[in-house]
């Protein structure tokens, strides 16, 4: 556990996850993100996935968490500026390089000589993002799946620069949350998007041609394949235009036609049907709690 609160950038699915995991295990965090309304949205979910996290992982209940003050121990704030007192500070912002850019040379210039930069992104080449926040020695990647507190083990990315005192913190930070990393190289989408977002690709350009639908799919990998999840509930866990947009990076990154983002994933996107997030996306759930619903 930090003395210090940790920094986690950005208030949507991910970030909320994060903090949430955080907060389980007894860190203070500070959220960050300059959309208000996404904090208040952010502060309720926090709220309930701290709450129902012990109903879906047995281990909270019998490790006697969360603590009673856990969500006394979440701050919301606005700007970067905030995570300048932090020690470690987990960045999960839009899946974009022009908004990674400005976040990460705000970090470079305001964090304390001491942070680790841990950019949880799916698809961005960590190498990069340390040039930008010209701490390349304290940067790398530490991708968690959604909902990051169900998860027990993380795909961590070091860059070349990472240096290893940056790795064996981040090491024993990850050991505090009970998790284990699994340590793969600095290529764009590194090992877990480059793979499944293939799948979701190709899951997506079956069920437009009419092969089979996307329930008939997901049961396939379900059923067959004893996937947690099929593609399609993959897709809609993660958010359908945060899949488009990690495809896109991966296709500029590797140009590979397999990952140029299918029509029907576009489709999604432009009628705002995002997934889970959103109440729709290749399935309906129940609408997203309204700013302050308990």
């Amino acid at each position: 556990m930090t003395d210090a609160p940790v920094a986690v950038l950005g208030a949507g699915t991910m970030g909320i996850g994060v903090a949430a995991d955080l907060l389980l295990h007894g860190h203070g965090v500070i959220l960050i993100d300059p959309d208000p309304a996404a904090r208040r949205r952010a502060a309720t979910a926090v709220r309930q996935a701290v709450r129902f996290a012990p109903l879906a992982r047995p281990a909270f209940r019998r490790a006697g968490l969360p603590a009673p003050d856990a969500m006394d121990r979440l701050a919301l704030a606005a700007p970067v500026e905030a995570a300048q007192d932090c020690t470690f500070v987990i960045e999960n912002v839009t899946e974009e390089r022009a908004v990674k850019a400005e976040v990460y040379g705000a970090l470079g210039a305001i964090g304390r000589a001491d942070a680790v930069f841990a950019a949880n992104t799916s698809c961005i080449p960590i190498g990069w993002l340390g040039e930008i926040s010209g701490r390349p020695a304290q940067t790398l990647g530490v991708h968690f799946m959604n909902p990051a507190y169900l998860q027990t083990t993380v795909e961590v990315i070091p860059s070349a620069a990472t240096d290893a005192a940056c790795i064996a913190r981040w090491s024993a930070f990850l050991g505090s949350l009970g998790k284990e990393s699994v340590v793969v190289a600095d290529v764009a989408g590194f090992v877990s998007s480059r793979i499944s977002h293939v799948m979701i690709n190709e899951a997506a350009r079956v069920a437009r041609e009419g092969v089979a639908s996307p329930a008939e799919i997901d049961r396939i990998f379900r059923d067959c394949h004893r996937h947690a999840l099929g593609p399609f509930q993959t897709a809609d866990l993660i958010g359908i235009d945060t899949v488009v947009r990690a495809l896109a990076v991966l296709h500029a990154e590797h140009g590979l036609p397999h990952y140029a983002p299918d029509s029907e994933l576009r489709a999604k996107v432009d009628a705002g049907r995002l997934g889970r997030k959103t109440g729709g996306g290749f399935y309906d759930y129940p609408p997203p709690p309204a700013d302050g619903e308990p």
